[in-house]
């Protein structure tokens, strides 16, 4: 289900979308890594989800299993929405994002 190469212009890159819950904070999705972060802003979301892909990525590459696992097909489908919404007149009204979050290959692991 929605396969595709993880590799885009030497960087890893995952398909993500961030929101405003009902709960008046934001959650951060990665859909490629089933990854999920949630803050006060959407900033500071999407920099947790950041660190989740980083951190999951270099424990794949700790133990050489690079292995994706897709989100649920109801965050597909928010993804999808979203992405169709944000080409409206209105767009995303600042809501919502959709966004791909690229991590160099060459991950080094913090000292």
């Amino acid at each position: 289900m929605f396969k595709r190469p993880l590799i885009d212009n030497g960087k890893f890159s995952v398909r993500c979308y961030a929101r405003k819950a009902d709960n008046d904070q934001y959650a951060a999705v990665c859909l490629d890594l089933c990854l999920a972060a949630q803050a006060d802003s959407m900033d500071e979301a999407k920099a947790k989800l950041h660190s989740q892909v980083m951190d999951y990525l270099m424990d794949a590459l700790e133990e050489g299993n690079m292995e994706t696992r897709p989100a649920p097909l109801s965050q597909w489908a928010v993804y999808y929405r979203l992405s169709a919404q944000k080409g409206l007149k209105d767009g995303l009204d600042g809501l919502a994002a959709v966004f791909r979050d690229s991590v160099p290959l060459e991950i080094k692991p913090a000292a």
